[in-house]
């Protein structure tokens, strides 16, 4: 049974686990991310930089976790989106009332990306 998931905390543990598997699978990961991913586990550069690299290479990579949790694993980013909301932040403080107004209407905030010109952040959202 295939199930679809979004990249989560429990997947992360799973990476962490199995570090020695994933170095060897993304070589191109720098040793400092894997480090930084390892130690710290709120570090949203190292995870970004990581996921970017398992991204590029999608069948390994669901090949891999669905090995690892003996179950048929589909990880799905950004497409598997069907009508994301996006939006950019030149500061922290209205990225933080924006998430709080999704919060309260009920939305899921199921991505969030880093901006391309260094502000705040894309925020996807399902709606």
């Amino acid at each position: 049974m295939s199930k679809n998931k979004v990249f989560d905390q429990a997947l992360m543990d799973v990476i962490r686990e199995n570090l020695e598997i994933f170095k060897y699978e993304y070589p191109k990961v720098k040793d400092k991310d894997w480090e930084e991913f390892q130690k710290n586990t709120g570090c949203g550069s190292c995870i970004n930089n990581i996921i970017t690299h398992l991204k590029k290479d999608k069948g390994k990579m669901n090949a891999i976790f669905s090995k690892l949790l003996d179950e048929d694993v589909v990880i799905n980013f950004m497409e598997a989106l069907e009508s994301p909301i996006v939006k950019e932040f030149d500061n922290i403080v209205e990225m933080e009332t924006f998430l709080k107004r999704l919060k309260e209407e009920g939305k899921i905030i199921r991505t969030v990306s880093p901006s391309p010109n260094g502000k705040g952040g894309y925020i996807l959202v399902l709606t």
